[in-house]
């Protein structure tokens, strides 16, 4: 869908970087994308993001005194995190090379190799599935090459 903004025609994801889906609001100050008529004259309106990819939460943030909308990386506020779900309340999957541990806003993503040596990717903290270079995969462990 396309927005008529001071700038032109835009997609949802041209005019926010990152959004996926958006509405107009009388919200003040809720963007820097203005909605236009067809004079490109500025309406009192304001284009806001509704919805984020995955791997993305929607939040606000200040920006030159505007609250704006905006989609923000899941490891930017998790470290290790892949999937934080729409809000970004906690994490919901680890990237690869990180195992979860706890439940709800205390979850948080700890890399395998905290618990196995030579670990790059694990299932749970006792057992290994694949090994960093110059180690060797055996019985959920990983040990360090001899040749």
């Amino acid at each position: 869908m396309y927005h008529l903004t001071t700038q032109g025609c835009r997609r949802c994801n041209e005019a926010i970087p990152g959004c996926n889906s958006c509405y107009v609001t009388a919200e003040a100050n809720a963007s820097q994308v203005l909605i236009a008529d067809a004079y490109l004259n500025h309406t009192g309106d304001h284009l806001m993001c509704r919805s984020c990819p995955k791997q993305t939460y929607l939040t606000r943030k200040s920006v030159s005194g505007d609250d704006l909308s905006i989609c923000m990386s899941c490891s930017s506020k998790f470290s290790g995190c892949l999937d934080c779900g729409s809000r970004g309340a906690y994490c919901e999957k680890c990237k690869f090379g990180y195992i979860q541990e706890g439940s709800g806003s205390a979850t948080k993503c700890v890399p395998c190799s905290r618990y196995m040596d030579g670990c790059s990717d694990c299932l749970k903290s006792t057992e290994c599935i694949d090994c960093k270079s110059g180690y060797e995969l055996f019985f959920g462990a990983c040990s360090r090459s001899w040749f």
